[in-house]
């Protein structure tokens, strides 16, 4: 019997390269290749400036590859980029912007605006349903700025729900977050997952291999498709980043798939108090 052909990837890349210097040497990805599917919770892993955040930018249609073809839901990433939604680092954010929460979730009601930046009834609807949702109702009135970390990722993230996004984006999203916190937003996201699909960036292996249905690693300039039930042996992970990484950071895991990818692949058991993604045109997270 006949069970029909596979959904369409929604994601996909196909021989992948880039590089800032205009396909100059200095490639951060070369030969790349990815697909992910509805209702998947991918993971990109790596190290710092292995390319990460680049891959989601080239995703979104904010970069474009020197070779290769990449597809968002089956066209051109420019063209349907309005179907996904970005939910960028909490901490890259100016936490001094003179908005409230539900102003922040209302800015990605924009795209569906008729009549410009004006906002209906049916948008404050939407953005105060969304922030129920995540959880954050309660601080729809309180200064972004004023939330803490981990309040603010949710508020991120009910803009990208606000503006019905079929797929989420999000570039480290428990960055600056306590474990409690932490918990509670990854639970989040394997909830939202149900109705839509997501993709995170993160360096921390226990969040990627615990919390995602598919792990990719980027790993000398190429995507590596990485085992999740079980995850990698510690010496599986020596030999793929070269180094040694002790037993989960929050004690989950006997096989010692990490704690954080630092730089050059090694060990950083949390993040410095600058680490942000580079903007293009920089050499690349």
């Amino acid at each position: 019997m006949s069970t029909g052909a596979p959904p369409s990837p929604i994601a996909e890349l196909r021989g992948v390269s880039f590089s800032y210097r205009g396909g100059h040497g200095g490639w951060l990805l070369d030969g790349a290749d990815l697909e992910h599917h509805p209702g998947e919770i991918l993971a990109i892993v790596g190290p710092n400036g292995g390319g990460k955040t680049t891959l989601v930018k080239l995703l979104l249609g904010l970069l474009e590859p020197q070779r290769g073809e990449i597809r968002l839901f089956g066209e051109r990433p420019a063209a349907t980029r309005h179907r996904a939604g970005y939910v960028p680092q909490a901490a890259a954010l100016d936490v001094g912007v003179p908005a409230d929460a539900l102003d922040i979730v209302l800015s990605g009601r924009l795209r569906l605006a008729p009549w410009g930046p004006r906002y209906r009834a049916e948008d404050l609807d939407a953005a105060r349903s969304a922030l129920d949702a995540v959880g954050v109702l309660d601080f729809e009135r309180r200064p972004f700025g004023e939330l803490s970390g981990g309040q603010r990722q949710r508020v991120l993230i009910a803009r990208a729900l606000v503006a019905d996004a079929e797929l989420l984006l999000l570039d480290e999203p428990t960055t600056g977050i306590d474990p409690l916190r932490e918990r509670q937003l990854l639970e989040l996201l394997a909830g939202l997952a149900d109705d839509r699909s997501v993709i995170m960036v993160t360096h921390d292996l226990d969040i990627a291999f615990q919390h995602a249905t598919r792990v990719a690693c980027v790993h000398h300039r190429r995507l590596l498709a990485l085992p999740v039930d079980p995850p990698p042996s510690a010496a599986e992970v020596i030999e793929l980043f070269g180094v040694h990484l002790p037993s989960g950071a929050h004690g989950h895991s006997p096989n010692d798939h990490g704690r954080r990818v630092g730089p050059d692949g090694g060990e950083n058991s949390a993040p410095g108090p600058g680490e942000n993604p580079q903007a293009p045109g920089g050499d690349g997270t």
